[in-house]
């Protein structure tokens, strides 16, 4: 089939390729640790804390876990439809808070969804730093005015329920502040690099994380 028809394009890979690749986890939202051992998609994904996880044996399907196995967030995906009206540099998620905090001053690199109807196939679109995080309290101004805009933008349907409206509104979001990175030389992971937890855990590479330090910017 072609890539006309699967929406592919040359250097584009699909969520699971990726997750092959990087042998990392997702990071299940902080009111979602039901398992998810064969979910392939996530805003963000990261590596445990234990090393040893990372010996290099490919994981034919990459298992979630609880969040607070997560040491290091190894990549970040934007999603096409609208999901992330404010980025750049602003995503809105309900990614456990304790994992993007532990992260603030880290670079990651970033795959988007092709801009086709349906692509099921992501690109390598750069690197950012996580610079500054704010909790979105539930039922704020802030948080309706996003919803409005990711409705607006395609991002979530309109119709829905009222419980699952209330379920959306009635939870805390966290606003995490992103940068690009513009001087970074590594390149697309899934080509340039052979051990990506290795590469991405370099010193030269990824700053000590000061956790009481909110903005990074």
């Amino acid at each position: 089939m072609s890539s006309a028809h699967t929406g592919r394009t040359p250097r584009s890979y699909s969520a699971r390729e990726i997750n092959i690749h990087f042998k990392d986890i997702a990071v299940p939202s902080d009111h979602q640790y039901r398992d998810a051992a064969s979910r392939e998609v996530a805003t963000f994904f990261g590596w445990p804390f234990a090393k040893e996880d990372h010996s290099g044996t490919e994981q034919a399907e990459p298992n979630d876990g609880p969040s607070k196995q997560i040491s290091l967030i190894s990549r970040m995906t934007i999603f096409q439809r609208g999901a992330q009206p404010m980025y750049p540099p602003d995503i809105y998620t309900r990614s456990d808070p304790d994992v993007l905090h532990r992260n603030l001053g880290r670079q990651i690199p970033v795959y988007k969804q092709l801009e086709y109807p349906n692509s099921r196939y992501f690109r390598f679109t750069g690197y950012v730093k996580l610079v500054a995080i704010e909790r979105i309290e539930a039922n704020s101004d802030a948080l309706k005015r996003f919803i409005g805009q990711k409705v607006k933008a395609g991002g979530l349907a309109n119709e829905r329920t009222r419980e699952q409206w209330e379920e959306i509104f009635g939870t805390a979001w966290t606003k995490l502040s992103t940068r690009p990175v513009t001087n970074n030389e590594l390149g697309d992971p899934m080509t340039s690099m052979e051990d990506v937890y290795g590469t991405l855990m370099a010193d030269n590479f990824l700053e000590e994380t000061n956790p009481n330090l909110i903005d990074f910017s």
